[in-house]
């Protein structure tokens, strides 16, 4: 049986993973991804324990992935988060899986479908009121404008 324990034990791997990224452990850091996935994988329904969580773990493994250079997989994980989010009429943490595909994007070179994905980033966040997210957001914006 899964219980919330098994969704934070991810979130954890998913924490550690993220922080190899940024210290450019790259291949430690597909290693834990991986462990993740396949955590998650062998546990069905266990991202649906704790939905506000399973928006989170998703974006943060399209974060890895997009650092990893596997730009569709983290298309794929981030989509997946959004569609779950809009599918439960909830706004919470899109603002922040808009930024995660908008910078996906911009590593894809796609400028202008990452420009979209920025505005959509910061009209949610100023409807969240969640700054971090906004001032990233116009930002990139500047950026790619």
């Amino acid at each position: 049986m899964t219980s919330r324990t098994d969704t934070y034990g991810v979130l954890c791997i998913i924490g550690m993973s993220l922080a190899n990224v940024k210290k450019g452990q790259l291949d430690r850091a597909q290693k834990q991804v991986d462990k993740a996935i396949r955590i998650m994988d062998s546990e069905p329904g266990l991202m649906m324990i704790d939905f506000p969580n399973h928006l989170r773990i998703y974006g943060t493994i399209a974060e890895i992935f997009c650092a990893l250079g596997a730009y569709p997989t983290a298309r794929r994980y981030v989509k997946e988060a959004i569609q779950d989010a809009l599918d439960k009429h909830s706004l919470y943490l899109l603002d922040y899986l808009y930024f995660v595909l908008g910078q996906i994007e911009v590593q894809r070179e796609n400028d202008q479908k990452a420009l979209q994905h920025f505005h959509v980033a910061q009209t949610l966040a100023q409807i969240r009121k969640h700054p971090l997210i906004l001032t990233q957001a116009n930002a990139q914006i500047q950026k790619l404008a």
